[in-house]
């Protein structure tokens, strides 16, 4: 069953969205896991200068 995103004013339906299987929950905490290894001894200016949004 999709999961829709509706805007509460309107009732409108502006999204829906495919709900993820089991696996492709465990790949994206994997994922996010691996991601918090990676920055979690980089200090605050590292972080800041590796983001894509600070280039």
């Amino acid at each position: 069953m999709p999961i829709a995103t509706t805007n509460p004013v309107t009732g409108e339906v502006l999204k829906t969205f495919e709900p993820l299987t089991d696996e492709q929950i465990d790949q994206a905490i994997g994922r996010s896991a691996e991601g918090f290894r990676a920055l979690r001894d980089t200090s605050r200016c590292g972080r800041r200068c590796a983001s894509p949004r600070r280039r």
